[in-house]
């Protein structure tokens, strides 16, 4: 017997091909309609395999939320949370098709924002490190203002 569909050989009591998943034709319709049933459950269970990838991109977005904004080791930090959300990106696409959309969309969407944040953090100590000179005239202007507000 070969499937209708994608052409391989299947065993003659086949109801679902392995390969691509349809139905095969079978003269019982009632055969034919569990057979419909037992395609939609294997169909369900794909998506709901998937749908542990949309809580781990969610869970990864906000990770990575997090250490984009923690400025205590700014390279290290901003590098993880990179990591973390390009597998939060990686696993949202594949889960987009779970019952779990939304959380997938949520979860590429902290993650790009996390991948953003840890840019911006990253060229702003990049600037700070680069120029002392900047900290120094921020620290004199500070203290001159703080001075004047007390004198007065």
């Amino acid at each position: 017997m070969f499937c209708k569909t994608c052409g391989i050989t299947l065993e003659d009591n086949a109801k679902v091909c392995p390969e691509c998943g349809s139905v095969q034709e079978n003269p019982s319709s009632s055969i034919y309609y569990s057979n419909e049933n037992t395609t939609q459950n294997y169909h369900n269970e794909i998506a709901d395999d998937k749908k542990g990838f949309s809580i781990i991109s969610l869970v990864l977005g906000i990770v990575a939320i997090v250490f984009s904004f923690i400025c205590c080791v700014p390279f290290v930090v901003s590098v993880i949370a990179i990591i973390c959300a390009i597998v939060s990106i990686i696993l949202g696409i594949i889960s987009l098709k779970s019952s779990k959309k939304v959380l997938s969309i949520v979860g590429i969407c902290l993650s790009c924002l996390a991948i953003v944040i840890s840019i911006l953090v990253t060229i702003f100590w990049s600037f700070i490190i680069s120029n002392p000179d900047f900290i120094n005239n921020f620290d004199e202007g500070f203290q001159s203002s703080f001075e004047q507000y007390y004198q007065e």
